[in-house]
């Protein structure tokens, strides 16, 4: 038989595969698609934040050195707010078609890639090779590319002969083979009040501020709405002689705690965002103040000119809610060296990325219930410089624990540097990528490399030793991570075709 692309694209897109919910629904789908591709399958399992996720690996025979890999992670980020998705009717799991583009939730990011690298197997079915060919579709790969980690682990654990010497990774590329990309690593910290203070005898208002999404890898195409409350909330506290700042002397944060613990302000609750790979664009906070805040006037002009927009309205709260003037403290203290990080960044480009620098992305905040928890990303150019402002950013995080001031000893702090990932470069003597130039020079495709500022699971491979390379369908920058992610028709029918000529190229021999 042969398979219909855009029948199955919507029945693979209806699923709801966000890194938080379990992808077995999509895997049990696929399951016999790759069984009538002529593929043999087996599953991969563990528990992930208290949630079963699973690997599908479909191959020809068992893996071995010479196998080629295709690889797709099956998980999509958050939708976010469902009304934004406009080009699917408010619904982001409903493929819908419009002037030769299919939206959706993962179209482009990525799972419709999972899908030409399918319909290519399942075109050369019967066709004989001298290599072995298999597709592996991952979870976990916008969390922390979980997936592609227990995938090398589990191939490792058959002394090494289990794994392919070259893997094919899918991202979208714009039909362009992505030769680099910068690294990734999150910051996160928490922190927790024992002994909350009654709230001031204030009235109180809820803050909302609206941005745009975009992926954390590009914010400038997005207006992070995380960026400017806090931003906002600071420039408040400031003037109110409540928070502290962090400076930065001779290269170096430090901090410097106010003399008054006296408010006329209080921050009770934050919260912004729902990944940290996303830019925020939506942020609440609830304060009490005397009066209701001004905050027009405390944006930056960058966010007043980005699009960035607050409404403030008076809010009821409970008689018993409680407030932290130390994690209020904590809060502008982490905020302000974040901003002191994403200035000494920006000063080390390197052409071809975009944008040329080291991105620091507000991807997660939340304030609740005296407890803190706020995390950032930072997708890195190659370096030492940039390298050790995430060090010099690290120690200065730490710093709030051991040199803070005497009172903020009852607060428990805790900071975290997790999914440290290096940048990316293939190979110069891939073979994979002179193969993959060939089939786009022959289709008269555009054969200079792409630089990619997101991550993808390509490390992962190539620490396994692997010879990877990145490829896809659609465009990442300004498409992914937000509303109305689209991917074209074109690209999908182009993708199965160089899929199935670069198997047949390198595997038919």
């Amino acid at each position: 038989m042969t398979f219909d692309l855009q029948s199955l694209a919507r029945r693979m897109i209806a699923f709801d595969t966000s890194s938080a919910h379990s992808n077995l629904e999509l895997i049990e789908f696929l399951l016999p698609l790759c069984h009538l591709a002529g593929l043999e399958t087996s599953l991969q399992e563990e528990t992930r934040d208290g949630v079963r996720q699973y690997n599908l690996v479909a191959s020809r025979r068992p893996l071995d050195r010479d196998t080629l890999l295709l690889a797709t992670h099956t998980d999509t980020v958050p939708p976010g707010d469902h009304s934004l998705w406009t080009a699917t009717g408010g619904d982001p799991f409903a493929l819908t078609e419009r002037d030769g583009l299919l939206y959706g939730l993962g179209t482009a990011d990525v799972k419709l890639d999972l899908l030409c690298k399918l319909l290519a197997l399942e075109a050369l079915r019967d066709v004989a090779f001298r290599d072995n060919v298999a597709l592996a579709c991952t979870y976990g790969e916008e969390t922390g590319r979980h997936g592609a980690k227990l995938l090398v682990r589990e191939l490792g654990a058959r002394d090494g002969t289990a794994v392919p010497r070259r893997v094919l990774v899918g991202e979208p590329t714009r039909l362009r083979p992505c030769t680099a990309h910068k690294g990734y690593v999150e910051f996160c910290t928490e922190g927790t009040d024992p002994a909350p203070h009654p709230l001031p005898r204030l009235p109180c208002w809820r803050l909302t501020f609206v941005g745009i999404a975009a992926h954390s890898s590009q914010p400038h195409r997005g207006a992070s709405a995380n960026s400017a409350c806090l931003d906002a909330l600071a420039a408040m506290a400031r003037g109110t002689s409540v928070g502290a700042d962090a400076q930065a002397c001779d290269g170096h944060a430090s901090w410097r705690d106010p003399d008054s613990r006296d408010s006329a302000l209080a921050v009770l609750a934050v919260r912004g965002g729902d990944a940290t790979n996303k830019v925020a664009a939506r942020c609440e906070a609830v304060i009490a103040a005397a009066e209701a805040p001004q905050v027009g006037r405390l944006l930056t002009p960058s966010a007043a000119t980005s699009g960035i927009t607050c409404a403030v309205e008076p809010v009821p709260v409970s008689g018993d809610a409680v407030w932290s003037p130390d994690l209020n403290r904590l809060l502008f203290a982490i905020h302000s060296l974040t901003r002191i990080l994403e200035r000494k960044l920006r000063v080390h480009e390197i052409p071809g990325f975009d944008p040329p620098y080291s991105t620091v992305n507000n991807g997660l905040v939340r304030l609740e219930h005296a407890r803190l928890s706020y995390a950032v990303d930072v997708r890195r150019v190659p370096g030492e410089i940039s390298r050790e402002a995430l060090d010099a950013h690290e120690a200065a995080l730490r710093a709030l624990e051991t040199t803070s001031p005497p009172h903020w000893e009852v607060l428990r702090l805790r900071t975290e540097r997790i999914l440290d990932s290096a940048p990316f470069s293939a190979a110069e003597d891939s073979g994979l990528l002179s193969a993959l130039m060939v089939e786009l020079g022959v289709r008269g495709l555009l054969l200079e490399p792409e630089f990619k500022s997101g991550t993808t699971e390509a490390p992962v491979y190539q620490g396994a030793g692997m010879d990877a390379v990145i490829f896809g369908p659609g465009q990442a920058a300004g498409n992914i991570h937000k509303p109305n992610e689209h991917v074209p028709v074109n690209d999908l029918h182009r993708c199965v075709g160089i899929y199935r000529d670069l198997i047949l190229r390198l595997c038919q021999g």
